[in-house]
C-alpha cells in the first residue's frame, strides 16, 4: 500500500455531547432534608436555604417543593424532579 491510500480510521464525533453537571451533595442534602422533614417548610430558614443554593436546577426543584409544602401539599418528589432540569433528575434517579 502506498502512503495516503490507507483506509482512514473512523473519526471520533466532532460534536461534543452535552456537558453533565453534577450538583453539590450538600445542595441535594438540603432538598432531601426538606422532603424528609416537611414541617421545616414553615420555617423562615427554609427560604434562606433556597436563596443560598448555587445550582439553578436544585434551586428550581427546592423552590417548587417549598411552595408546595407551604401551600399544604404533600411531598411529590417525582413531580418536583420532573419540574427541574433533566440532568438533575437523571443524577438523583441514578442507581
Amino acid at each position: 500500500m502506498h502512503r495516503g491510500t490507507e483506509a482512514a480510521a473512523p473519526a471520533a464525533s466532532a460534536e461534543p455531547g452535552p456537558v453533565r453537571r453534577l450538583p453539590q451533595s450538600d445542595e441535594l442534602d438540603a432538598l432531601a432534608l426538606l422532603v424528609a422533614q416537611p414541617k421545616l417548610a414553615a420555617c423562615p430558614e427554609a427560604q434562606q436555604i433556597h436563596d443560598l443554593l448555587r445550582d439553578p436546577g436544585i434551586r428550581e426543584i427546592y423552590g417548587a417543593a417549598l411552595a408546595t409544602m407551604r401551600a399544604g401539599g404533600r411531598a411529590d418528589v417525582p413531580a418536583w424532579l420532573d419540574s427541574g432540569p433533566t440532568d438533575i433528575r437523571d443524577h438523583v434517579s441514578a442507581p
